[in-house]
């Protein structure tokens, strides 16, 4: 058996505090709350920044910022707002909270999930019957296609 592909390092992202001051200031504005902390997400496919901001007074958010000088991620970052401002609430997948543009960077904020663990290599009977169950419930949900999809 191959080793289990490092999907939690797919991706080289820019810190936080690497983020220009007038796109942290308007993501925080946008949370709604200071950003005490922020954990960086490891995979992905762009290089744009994203990551769990951790909130004062406790709240988190998933947020998504994409440079005007990346090749493909603004666009990227684009699409998917708009794909997840027009899911149905039965599509068991994060909300999107806002979307924003600053500076040239495109901002998106989704809500935070704890997404537990990766399946292993093999997947066992159990991971198998929840990817079947949330791809069982987000066809129900899609059929027919939603207007705006």
């Amino acid at each position: 058996m191959t080793a289990r592909p490092p999907y939690d390092r797919t991706a080289v992202r820019p810190a936080w505090e690497e983020l220009p001051t007038a796109v942290r200031h308007r993501l925080a504005q946008l949370a709604g709350a200071e950003v005490i902390g922020a954990e960086v997400a490891g995979g992905g496919f762009t290089r744009g920044f994203a990551g769990v901001l951790r909130l004062a007074g406790g709240g988190s958010v998933f947020v998504k910022a994409a440079s005007p000088d990346l090749p493909v991620a603004p666009s990227s970052y684009r699409a998917e707002a708009s794909v997840l401002a027009n899911l149905p609430s039965g599509v068991p997948a994060p909300r999107l909270r806002f979307t924003d543009e600053v500076e040239g960077w495109v901002l998106l904020g989704i809500e935070a999930v704890d997404g537990g663990r990766m399946p292993g290599l093999s997947w066992t009977d159990g991971d198998v019957a929840s990817a079947v169950r949330a791809c069982e419930e987000a066809a129900d949900a899609l059929t027919p296609a939603p207007t705006g999809l």
